[in-house]
């Protein structure tokens, strides 16, 4: 596997840094067909590293841990930019936890988390980190940020953007992943039942893929910014604020990503975990 990274760009906003910060708890999901040498590496999805009290997990759509085996290895696409690398864990050392399931999948909810053995955790973080939900919990739940406020942007590897790349001294097979950081605009939240979500619309004034099957399970961001003394636009904060788990047809343009919101990722996530130790 070879991490890539497509960094969007726009005048007089610091996204340089803000997507690398963002990129770096942000992991593909591939299932290793051991039995298939010709093609041993199979894409399932995208997620968030994320810490809940002393549990470490992948979070993503629920319908990503369909696609993942309870036999055979899973392997974490890391944040290596330009290094083919090869990290893989015994699926049966994994626990895979539904947390919110659906019949019909633009409604939701979607939610999963692969809970990562302790013993794997150390060697992740030498790569990667963990983004603690205990972080100002209380304030998410209870007094969130306005959606209006900063900009969002979704995180996550489309199918699109991968491709097959010629061998290495190390590896026979290198399975090119490119992370996209792409910027949307919050259209419509609302809750139902104990979920929320998000409805954020991207532009294909920019340039996008024509999917984003893959960025499923991807990360959703809220960043907020403020003026630097010479006037200048900077970050004030980074917030993990939801998961992406549904893509409408493109209208207009423009193309409609479902997500789960901070209520979803800081109470009903949280809270199940916590109920299932």
């Amino acid at each position: 596997m070879q991490f890539e990274e497509q960094l969007i760009k726009i005048t007089d906003l610091p996204l340089d840094s803000i997507c690398r910060g963002v990129i770096n708890y942000t992991v593909g999901l591939i299932f290793i067909h051991e039995g298939r040498p010709s093609n041993p590496a199979r894409f399932v999805g995208s997620g968030t590293l994320v810490q809940i009290d002393d549990v470490y997990g992948v979070l993503t759509a629920n319908h990503v841990l369909d696609e993942l085996q309870y036999s055979g290895q899973i392997g974490l696409v890391l944040p290596l930019p330009g290094q083919a690398h090869r990290y893989e864990i015994d699926a049966s050392h994994l626990t895979k936890m539904s947390i919110a399931s659906c019949q019909t999948d633009a409604d939701g909810p979607d939610l999963g988390l692969v809970i990562l053995p302790r013993s794997n955790v150390g060697e992740i973080s030498a790569f990667a980190s963990f983004y603690n939900l205990s972080f100002k919990r209380d304030m998410h739940v209870d007094n969130p940020i306005t959606t209006k406020a900063g900009i969002w942007v979704l995180c996550g590897f489309p199918g699109e953007y991968l491709s097959q790349d010629n061998p290495t001294s190390s590896f026979q097979h290198v399975l090119s992943c490119c992370c996209l950081c792409g910027l949307g605009t919050v259209t419509n939240e609302y809750s139902a039942a104990e979920y929320d979500y998000l409805d954020i619309v991207v532009n294909y004034k920019n340039d996008l893929p024509s999917s984003f099957c893959g960025l499923s399970g991807g990360g959703v961001w809220q960043v907020l910014l403020e003026n630097s003394s010479d006037g200048s636009t900077v970050e004030k904060d980074t917030v993990f604020s939801g998961v992406a788990f549904y893509q409408s047809e493109v209208a207009n343009n423009e193309r409609v990503i479902k997500c789960h919101g901070r209520r979803s990722v800081y109470k009903s996530v949280y809270d199940y975990v916590l109920s299932q130790r």
